[in-house]
């Protein structure tokens, strides 16, 4: 399955589309590489919620990064998925605060 058929099938409430050149080393878990960034930004409703969760799908198979900033809905089965330094990230995170003093919305949710 594509994005193409996806949208066609779940017709998802698009309000704004963007395509931006990405630059840099992805390394960790940082948002960067040599690819191109696509974002949607929906009306919160079933069919939309649909369509996300189709698109998680295509995440390994066409080695898509999701930012795990601006999407809220991803989990850690998902990140561990593709963040390929996920693993790496959170030893030296351990290392570093060894009693995790500091925890964010985001670090809670992917058990960082």
């Amino acid at each position: 399955m594509n994005l193409k058929k996806l949208y066609k099938i779940y017709k998802p409430t698009i309000a704004l589309f963007s395509l931006k050149n990405m630059s840099g080393k992805h390394n960790l878990i940082r948002f960067e590489d040599n690819k191109v960034c696509i974002t949607f930004d929906f009306i919160r409703n079933k069919s939309s919620l649909m369509f996300l969760n189709e698109v998680d799908k295509l995440y390994s198979k066409y080695e898509i990064l999701p930012s795990i900033i601006k999407d809220s809905r991803i989990n850690k089965d998902i990140f561990y998925k593709t963040y390929k330094y996920a693993s790496e990230f959170k030893k030296k995170l351990f290392e570093f605060d060894k009693k995790r003093i500091y925890k964010s919305e985001v670090s809670k949710r992917l058990e960082l």
